[in-house]
């Protein structure tokens, strides 16, 4: 690949008028500037539009509501880089974020997909936030350097494997599993993923508690419906971990009710009390790692915030797995 090769940003928005526009300044900021930056907005009902009609950018207006996949494959139709940089619209690069992709690529021509990390802290420094960016971070930077999936917050391909794939599945109507089908798709043509932990972004996303607890439930049904339609059971049991989800947490998932089973039991005995302790020891041993990493980060009582808010959220997420499970029998698929 030569140096002059033409660099393509696409953004796809929804109803994040501010946001969005953070991300396009973050990008004019860059020291390898990119030959055009396409924003591709998915029907919004904001003032998206207007703020963006306003900005030195490419823009393209879907008539109707068409999901994070739609837009990033109508973005790529509309560009004319051979390299395609995807970025969220609530994500804020760095200067030298552009110039590490160029660089990868140009430095192994074997890579074909980059992916970049989601920094563990943003502008917003709630619990629910915290978890969910200290949560991804982890367990990205713990995986190996080529990875089987893909992330929103930064991802970068050449066009040529894009066409070859045929780019998002629209058919993925949960955000985010589209990363994940992606990310196959790459490896299923025997082509490299590669995560470049140096190339970290931030993630500027405010999170509150049901909207933690909708999103883990939401793409727990989703991840469900991939792991029963690709017969990836055994898979996970092998690598120990279902795409960026260690065995350990989906156990914890699986165990969850049991300290609320206990909790609820004592009111009749309180010979449960020691049932109740064992279930939450085990619960913070299967997350340890995690909490550990939060502690260093944010201190013990942010720690202990966290572990609070896990085992309420893991409790949710059981519900989905059963969710998942019930209609996929029943005929879901997607």
């Amino acid at each position: 690949m030569d140096g002059k090769s033409k660099i393509s940003v696409v953004i796809p928005n929804y109803n994040r008028g501010r946001q969005v526009l953070e991300c396009i300044a973050s990008i004019e900021k860059s020291s390898l500037t990119p030959d055009e930056i396409i924003v591709v907005d998915d029907c919004s009902t904001d003032d998206s539009v207007d703020v963006l009609g306003l900005q030195n950018i490419k823009l393209i207006k879907h008539s109707e509501n068409k999901g994070t996949a739609a837009a990033r494959n109508t973005g790529v139709r509309n560009s004319k880089g051979e390299i395609i940089v995807f970025i969220d619209s609530d994500v804020v690069i760095h200067e030298d974020t552009i110039r590490k992709c160029v660089d990868v690529f140009k430095g192994d021509e074997t890579i074909s997909v980059i992916v970049g990390l989601p920094d563990k802290t943003n502008r917003y420094q709630g619990v629910c936030t915290g978890h969910f960016l200290m949560r991804v971070y982890f367990r990205l930077f713990s995986y190996s350097s080529y990875i089987s999936y893909t992330n929103g917050s930064l991802t970068a391909v050449r066009r040529s494997t894009f066409k070859k794939v045929g780019g998002y599945s629209e058919r993925l109507a949960v955000t985010g599993t589209e990363d994940a089908q992606f990310g196959r798709d790459i490896c299923r043509i025997n082509e490299k993923v590669y995560l470049d932990k140096s190339n970290v972004v931030t993630h500027n996303k405010e999170i509150h508690f049901w909207g933690l607890i909708k999103n883990d439930m939401t793409r727990t049904v989703a991840r469900v419906f991939y792991l029963f339609r690709y017969r990836m059971a055994g898979t996970a049991l092998k690598n120990k971990r279902f795409l960026s989800t260690s065995i350990f947490q989906i156990v914890s998932a699986l165990l969850a009710p049991l300290n609320l089973i206990f909790l609820l039991l004592m009111a009749y005995s309180p010979l449960f009390f020691l049932p109740l302790i064992a279930s939450l020891v085990l619960f913070f041993f299967l997350n340890y790692n995690y909490l550990m990493f939060v502690m260093k980060e944010r201190g013990a009582t942010f720690m202990f915030k966290v572990y609070l808010l896990l085992i309420v959220d893991m409790f949710f997420v059981h519900l989905a797995l059963w969710k998942g499970s019930l209609l996929y029998m029943t005929g879901r698929r997607y």
